[in-house]
This record gives C-alpha cells, sequence and structure tokens, in this order.
C-alpha cells in the first residue's frame, strides 16, 4: 500500500504562546494571571445596580449603604485570595467568612466578648434578627418598614450574590450565566410592584450586564469583538421573555402592600387570604385613627352578600349603586328616626399606598380629604376606587353611632326593601346541618331578634373553641357551605367560620343577613387617647343581620374577638348544643367529616398554582440556561454535515470554534494553517487535521487542478508528514505542483467529531462545563478562519 504525503503543519503561522504578538494568551493560567479588579469592581456595580430595585419594596435606602460595604468587601476579599494564587473554592469561602464577620460586627452588638469576639449570645442574638425578619416578609407591607432584620437579610443576600457573580465572571469565566440572578434580581420586584419605573431598573442593568460581559471579552483579545454586543443583548432579552412569561401575575399586589392589600386587593377570595394573614406572626400596623366617639369604631371594608360557589366575594360598585360624591352618602337603609344615633368624625391615617377598598365606620355620611376617583354604595355604603387601585392616604370620614335599644330590636317589624331577597338566599343542596342547627339553637325563640341573639350566644359559649390552626390542618379552611358544614362538626375555627356560619343560618331562619370584613378597634394609644392603632392581627369578619326600623346591625359571634354590642344581650335565649344528634341526623359522623373535607379549598388552589409557578419560572430558568448550548449543537451538525458534500471549510471553522469555547484559540480571526498548527500543538499526531487544513486551503485558496500524483523519485515517509528529509514545518512549493500531490481528500465527519473529542479531553471540567454552557465563539459575526482574500 503507497503512503500519501499531507500538508506540513507550519509553525510560525501559530500565535506566540506568550501572546506577544496577538496580546492574549493561550493558555488558561497565563489569563487567569491578568488583571481583574475592573471586572472584580464592575461585578460589583451591577449587582449593586440591579438591587436597586428593591428599593420600591422597603422604606429608606439605609439597607442599600450596607449591602454595599457587604458586596464590596466580600469581592474584595475573594479577589485578594485569588490574586495569591489560591484556588476559587477558598477565594469564595474567603468572602463568605468576610460577610460572616460584618453580620457579626453589625448585628451582634451587646453580645460580643470584649466588643469583637462573638459568642453564642451572638449566635442566638443573630438567629432572632434573622427570624423576625422572615416573619416580616411574611406579614408586612409594601414598602415595608426596614428593620434590622429585614436590613439584614437584603444586605447580606446582596453580598452574596456580589460574590456569586464575581465568582462566574472571573473565576470559571461563565459572565453569561451571572445574567440570570441579576434579571430574577430586576425583574421580580418590577412584577410585584407593577410600577413603570421599574423598567428604567431593568434597563439599566442590562446595560451594565452588557458591560461587563465586553469587559470580560477584552481580556482574550485586546478589543471588542464584533457583533458580541448584538449576541449578548439578544440573549439578554430571550431571558426577560422567558421570566415574564414564567413568574405568576402579580396583578392583585399593587405597590403597596405584598401581604396585607390582597385581602381586599382584586380577584380572589379575600375570606381565605383574611385567614391567611391571621396565622402569620408578625403584627403589621396597617392604619391609626383618631375618632370622637366614645367607644372605638369597627372599620368596615367590604361587604358580603351573595353566597353562592365555592369562593364567596365583594361585588364590584359603579356610580350607578350608589355615586360618586363623597361630601353626602345616602342615608343607611331601613334607619327609623326613633332609633339613637351619634354622629362621629373619624380621622384615618392609612399605611397603605394604594388600595381598592376604602376602610371606614359604618354607616358613613360624608368623606373629606380624600384624593381620587371612588365610588359608594347606596346599600352597603362600601367605598371601592372607580380605578383598580389608589393611594388614600389620610382622610376624614363622618359616621353615625347607631345605639338601638333591645326594645326597638325585639319589636322590629315590617316588610322588606326591594331586592332584599338576595340576603335570604342560600345556595341550593346547601348542607342540612345548616338549617338543623340553627332551628334547634333557636327553638325557644319567638322573633328574629330572639333568634339573633340565641345564634350569637351559641357560639361564643365554651363548646366552640376560636382556632386558626385548625381549620387548614383539617382541610375546611376558606368559605362556601361546605366548608360551614365542617365548622358546625369540628366547632372549631376563626372569625371567618364564626361569622359565615351565622349568617348562612340567620339567612336559614328568614333573616336577612350578609358578612362584613375589614377591622376591629385597634389599640388605644397611651400618649394619645383619641388615637387607635389598628395592625394585621385585627383583620376581622361578622355577620350585619337586618331589622325593619333599624338597618344592619353588627352581632359578634366569634369568641375572644372583638366586643360584642351591648344590644346583642338583650332576650336571652337558652342556647343548646345540637352537637351529635343533629350531626348524626344530617350523615353518619365519619362520612360528614371525609365529606367535609373533600372539596378542594381555595387554599389548596392557591398552593397549587403557587407550586405550578415555581415550576414554570424553573423551566424557564433552564432553558434560558440551554439556549446557547442548542445553537452550538445545532450549528455543529450543520456543518460536519456539509462534509459530505465536498466542503471542508464548515468543519475547519467549527473544529475552530470548539477551540475558542475550551480556550485553545483566542477569538481573533487566524488563517487556516495558523489555526491547524495552534490546534495541533494541543493535539499532537493529528493527520486528519492536516488533511483537514489542506482541504480548506485548497478549497480556498488553490485554483482548480487535475487529481494529484506522486512525483517520481519523490519519498514519502510511511508517517505521512511530508517528503523525506523534511521538516514538520516545511514549506511546500504551491507553484511546483507540490502543493496538490501533499493532499489527500478531507476527512470524514467522524473524523472531525474524533479531534473535536481529543479537543475536549485536553481541557479540564471546568473548561468543558464553560464551553458548553457558555460558548464564547457564539458571539462573532465573522468566523474564527479568515476567508480568502482574492
Amino acid at each position: 500500500m503507497t503512503d500519501r504525503a499531507v500538508l506540513p503543519r507550519p509553525a510560525v503561522e501559530a500565535p506566540d504562546p506568550a501572546g506577544s504578538r496577538s496580546g492574549a494568551p493561550s493558555t488558561s493560567s497565563s489569563r487567569q494571571r491578568q488583571p481583574t479588579w475592573a471586572i472584580s469592581v464592575l461585578s460589583v456595580v451591577a449587582v449593586l445596580v440591579a438591587s436597586g430595585s428593591l428599593g420600591t419594596l422597603v422604606i429608606g435606602s439605609g439597607w442599600w449603604l450596607t449591602a454595599a460595604v457587604y458586596a464590596a468587601a466580600a469581592v474584595g476579599a475573594a479577589g485578594l485570595v485569588r490574586r495569591l494564587g489560591r484556588s476559587w473554592l477558598l477565594s469564595l469561602l474567603s468572602g463568605l467568612i468576610v460577610i460572616a464577620l460584618l453580620t457579626v460586627l453589625f448585628y451582634g452588638q451587646g453580645s460580643l466578648w470584649l466588643g469583637f469576639v462573638p459568642t453564642l449570645d451572638t449566635v442566638d442574638q443573630i438567629a432572632a434578627t434573622i427570624q423576625q425578619a422572615f416573619v416580616q416578609i411574611y406579614a408586612d407591607t409594601i414598602p415595608a418598614t426596614l428593620t434590622p432584620g429585614l436590613q439584614l437579610m437584603m444586605a447580606a443576600g446582596v453580598g452574596v450574590l456580589a460574590l456569586l457573580i464575581e465568582a462566574l465572571v472571573v473565576g470559571a469565566r461563565l459572565p453569561l450565566l451571572s445574567g440570570i440572578p441579576l434579571l430574577l434580581l430586576t425583574i421580580v420586584p418590577y412584577r410585584v410592584v407593577a410600577d413603570d419605573d421599574g423598567l428604567r431598573g431593568v434597563a439599566l442593568t442590562a446595560v451594565v450586564f452588557l458591560a461587563l460581559i465586553l469587559l470580560d471579552r477584552r481580556r482574550d483579545t485586546g478589543q471588542f469583538p464584533a457583533g458580541f454586543a448584538a449576541g449578548s443583548a439578544a440573549i439578554a432579552v430571550i431571558g426577560a421573555l422567558f421570566l415574564q412569561a414564567a413568574l405568576p401575575p402579580f396583578a392583585e399586589r399593587p405597590a403597596s402592600a405584598s401581604s396585607l392589600l390582597p385581602v381586599f386587593g382584586q380577584g380572589g377570595d379575600p375570606l381565605v387570604r383574611l385567614g391567611a394573614h391571621l396565622r402569620q406572626g408578625a403584627d403589621v400596623v396597617t392604619l391609626t385613627y383618631e375618632t370622637t366617639s366614645d367607644d372605638p369604631v369597627y372599620l368596615r371594608v367590604v361587604t358580603i352578600d351573595d353566597l353562592s360557589g365555592q369562593d364567596w366575594t365583594p361585588s364590584d360598585l359603579d356610580s350607578s349603586d350608589g355615586g360618586v360624591e363623597l361630601s353626602e352618602f345616602a342615608a343607611p337603609t331601613g334607619l327609623d328616626d326613633a332609633v339613637s344615633r351619634t354622629e362621629v368624625t373619624t380621622k384615618v391615617s392609612d399605611r397603605f399606598d394604594r388600595r381598592q377598598w376604602l376602610p371606614v365606620p359604618y354607616p358613613a355620611t360624608s368623606i373629606d380629604g380624600l384624593d381620587g376617583d371612588w365610588v359608594w354604595s347606596a346599600d352597603s355604603l362600601s367605598v371601592e376606587s372607580a380605578r383598580s387601585t389608589q393611594p388614600a392616604g389620610e382622610y376624614t370620614v363622618n359616621s353615625l353611632a347607631i345605639s338601638p335599644t333591645p326594645e326597638q330590636l325585639q319589636n322590629a317589624s315590617g316588610e322588606l326593601p326591594p331586592g332584599f331577597a338576595r340576603y335570604l338566599d342560600l345556595p341550593e343542596g346547601s348542607p342540612q346541618i345548616i338549617a338543623d342547627t340553627a332551628a334547634q339553637v333557636t327553638a325557644d325563640a319567638t322573633t328574629d331578634y330572639e333568634k339573633a341573639v340565641a345564634l350569637q350566644a351559641y357560639f361564643r359559649n365554651t363548646t366552640f373553641v376560636y382556632d386558626e390552626e385548625a381549620p387548614v390542618q383539617a382541610g375546611y379552611d376558606g368559605d362556601g357551605m361546605a366548608v360551614v358544614e365542617a365548622f358546625l362538626a369540628a366547632k372549631r375555627g376563626y372569625c371567618i367560620h364564626f361569622a359565615s356560619a351565622m349568617t348562612a343560618m340567620a339567612r336559614s331562619l328568614g333573616i336577612p343577613a350578609r358578612l362584613a370584613v375589614g377591622y376591629q378597634p385597634g389599640e388605644r394609644q397611651i400618649n394619645a387617647g383619641d388615637t387607635f392603632e389598628v395592625t394585621s392581627h385585627d383583620l376581622h369578619a361578622w355577620p350585619e343581620l337586618y331589622f325593619p326600623g333599624v338597618g344592619w346591625t353588627r352581632f359578634e359571634p366569634t369568641p375572644s374577638r372583638g366586643e360584642a354590642p351591648e344590644y346583642s344581650f338583650g332576650v336571652q335565649a337558652a342556647a343548646t348544643d345540637p352537637g351529635a344528634s343533629t350531626a348524626t341526623a344530617a350523615a353518619p359522623d365519619t362520612v360528614e367529616r371525609e365529606e367535609a373535607a373533600g372539596p378542594t379549598s381555595s387554599a389548596a388552589a392557591t398552593s397549587a398554582a403557587n407550586t405550578l409557578s415555581v415550576w414554570l419560572l424553573s423551566v424557564a430558568v433552564l432553558l434560558l440556561v440551554l439556549v446557547p448550548a442548542g445553537t452550538r449543537i445545532a450549528r455543529r451538525r450543520l456543518r460536519l454535515g456539509r462534509l459530505a458534500g465536498g466542503r471542508a471549510g464548515p468543519a475547519l471553522d467549527e473544529l475552530a470554534d470548539t477551540a475558542v469555547d475550551l480556550g485553545v484559540i483566542p477569538p481573533q480571526q487566524l488563517t487556516p494553517r495558523a489555526v491547524g498548527a495552534t490546534i495541533g500543538d494541543v493535539l499532537g499526531d493529528a493527520p486528519a487535521l492536516d488533511r483537514l487544513v489542506s482541504a480548506v486551503e485548497r478549497e480556498r485558496y488553490a485554483r482548480p487542478r487535475p487529481a494529484p500524483t506522486q512525483r517520481a523519485g519523490q519519498p514519502v515517509t510511511s508517517e505521512g508528514h511530508g517528503p523525506a528529509g523534511t521538516s514538520a514545518g516545511a514549506p511546500v512549493d504551491a507553484s511546483s505542483g507540490e502543493l496538490d500531490d501533499a493532499i489527500d481528500g478531507p476527512p470524514s465527519a467522524r473524523e472531525v467529531e474524533v479531534l473535536i473529542h481529543r479537543l475536549r479531553t485536553r481541557a479540564t471540567r471546568l473548561e468543558r462545563v464553560r464551553a458548553f454552557l457558555t460558548p464564547r465563539s457564539l458571539f462573532r459575526i465573522r468566523g474564527i478562519v479568515a476567508a480568502a482574500r482574492r
């Protein structure tokens, strides 16, 4: 078998390994020795710019200054350790140690031995601070009060994020991956707040992110590569679109509240959300008020009259229901002049920036000092924003304190106003236990008033227990008739369950009833006797029953919550406990509890929706990470497929791009011979590489010639490195025909894949991961292998 000669590798055209001519070192170790402080500083700047979007979630900017100290100190320590030649893991660990030391210094004061040595008390103190922060995050409003715990969480979090991004960009050379946490940091607060100003923060972060990538690229080439900004911008846009699609909507979370406002926000179930807030540990101030009333006042927000369906929600109001003029409300329905009343003025200072429903005493007669467009209902006298939400601020409500006597309620009689039939409706197929229990409890009552008093007494006796956790654990939290059924059987629940049950039972007895949701009076301030402070723990629900001549009257069936009005203790009816007999008559005990737990509650549905959102977000982030890798795989298949058509250029382009991704070749244009020589220095003996380079040179530079033949008298070495007696780097005289004689056919796609595999095996694991996730060859419009210039 005759040996064939191939083109020798021209080592003289390979880049200088020391980088003296190209300006870029060819090895990873030499690159790591270059100054990287500018990239580290820009990493800190990028994180601080992105974290600025968190400013919409808290009051004040002190946290940002603390975060800047955390980020700068942590990244500085990591960079110093890396500069001393230590491993990336040790540099990362040093940054985390600095964050821990700063936390002890800033938040461990008072428990340090000799003023600087942490003790076990320091650990307990910091742990308690962090725990308080978690509780506040779960329950506080937006913008949140900047407590030490929240400041610690935000500052330390920004410091850790800055350390991570600096490690990705400087240590791991994965700058594109750093864009994912930056995008999350900017987009998530923007989605929560839904403020157009957030877009400027996203845009500014994107600009700094692109500058960070460009500066990282300059480490390799000493110049800005063509088309890189466009490619990076495309990745950023794709990532933003994925995140926007995956994140759950925050339509019911306006700028003013993260956890309390949605109780009275757009859509959803306010009763379910009210229960969630009552279970939160943090007690957050929602508003304060001053009143001329001798007694503290209830602030009603919404009323619910439609008890059909699984979710009970307030009806939307419009100007046809009542009016838009706040200076004079309609008279409360059903109130006769004989009933005693007192004019009360209440000045409210709302802590929310935006609201949909306004907290007001019932019945309000006018409101002063309220800006914006608001609508009030002639029936319920509730006040709703004419827009989705708007600020409330400080406003003054004039209202009436109505004081009916037990005798007036006992003698109340007359026709119901038109349209009041809806206050007697119960859904078809309502559990029988509701009507049976109501009938048995009020068996001795002769008037509607006596029945109402009997129902209140039944719930407030020791048989029922106020419990905020039992409904969640037993699966009957929320609203709907199935929940009322389960509550009457378990006899454990909180205000929603007591108020819902009394409302449904009153309707079954023919008494018009509706459900009110708002705030109980709050706590009187010691230093200001007429001022009350209302917190998230004052969220409350109660029933309102209608009596002709008196109107809508508040009752309080929930034990240990609120104050029962004096008139509600008028005629006492014996409150008996139908207990087991009623439950047994309705259904067997076991079956009844299983059926009550059977319907899917709104809380479970919300949990499932949140889980789905997390999965969608995770998939979106994963897809974003894999976009560059998928693009490179598709390009490789396309290029190698062209070898079958006789085109060798795309195959060499693919081999060169692989070398660029692995850091073997700097991302700048080189001749085919220079590319082959540089890769050959890494691979060693590679006949297929020589054949590929030869085929590309012939394809791009040589004129078409007859098929090459071996020259007479010119022996060839068995290794195929060139004519006998010549070195591997000796040039070939193209004019004499030696070029064509030295060329064999181009390698197959399989042979090129073997070359690519050999390149990868000579790289470190970190370099292979980096090449897969963030292939640098993607971000160039021009290829590495220079085209022919004719």
